[in-house]
């Protein structure tokens, strides 16, 4: 993904990488309702750098013209890859259907 003019890798998400995110602001089962706060969370997990940080090379730049597509759909690949986020989701969607069921 390219990001104010600089070529970031983009990185799997696993275990330890969605407690990372978490830990910079951003948790990616919260993706619907702070899609802001993940991406900005992404980006400072793929580059590096804190959250501030991110936060800084996101307005810069959406400022100077580009707009956050590459970054989302980077983040919505590395989920659609990742086995842990799959396995995830489906035991959350089983709970749910139980829970449906007993009630």
């Amino acid at each position: 993904m390219i990001i104010n003019g600089k070529e970031i890798t983009a990185k799997p998400i696993d275990f330890n990488s969605a407690i990372e995110l978490s830990d910079l602001g951003g948790d990616i089962y919260s993706f619907g309702t702070k899609p802001l706060a993940v991406l900005r969370a992404y980006l400072a997990y793929c580059a590096g750098i804190d959250a501030e940080a991110a936060g800084r090379e996101i307005e810069s730049h959406i400022v100077g013209g580009g707009d956050l597509s590459d970054l989302s759909a980077a983040f919505m690949k590395a989920c659609d890859d990742s086995a842990f986020f799959k396995a995830m989701i489906a035991k959350a969607k089983a709970a749910d259907k139980k829970q449906t069921k007993n009630t």
